[in-house]
């Protein structure tokens, strides 16, 4: 059996100190991020790329000062204010300090997660509750 655990959905953040005024997205805002510095997914992060394409800014113009293939590391270096970053929308960074954009989910091919077991463990109530507290941990629409 196969249970949709959670869709995977993103956000942009941006340090207040970075940029002025609550953005929005679209290509000006990504014109805008190629000038500051910004905190990657990996050596190459696919995310990042698309978002790119998508508002027609060459990824290269991207100025990646740091990059880790770690999620909640890169929300702590946005936070941090070392520079901008996409990240998962189950993080969150301080409103206080940083910009929160939320990536439409049409725009990012959508990365869905399972939990797949054999069928007799459906009853089983610890197993019931592993399941339901996995999917407590992510908001779903």
């Amino acid at each position: 059996m196969a249970k949709p655990l959670f869709k995977e959905e993103f956000q942009v953040v941006i340090p207040k100190s970075l940029l002025a005024g609550r953005p929005t997205l679209g290509k000006s805002l990504f014109s805008r991020l190629a000038e500051i510095p910004c905190i990657g997914y990996g050596a190459k992060d696919e995310i990042l790329s698309a978002l790119c394409a998508i508002y027609s800014v060459d990824p290269a113009e991207i100025k990646i000062v740091r990059a880790t293939e770690n999620y909640t590391s890169i929300a702590e270096m946005a936070e941090a204010k070392l520079g901008w970053a996409v990240i998962p929308s189950y993080l969150k960074v301080s409103e206080k300090v940083c910009w929160s954009v939320d990536v439409p989910s049409k725009a990012l091919p959508i990365r869905q997660f399972f939990g797949i077991y054999r069928s007799e463990y459906s009853s089983v109530p610890w197993f019931k509750e592993l399941i339901l507290g996995i999917q407590a941990c992510f908001p779903r629409e």
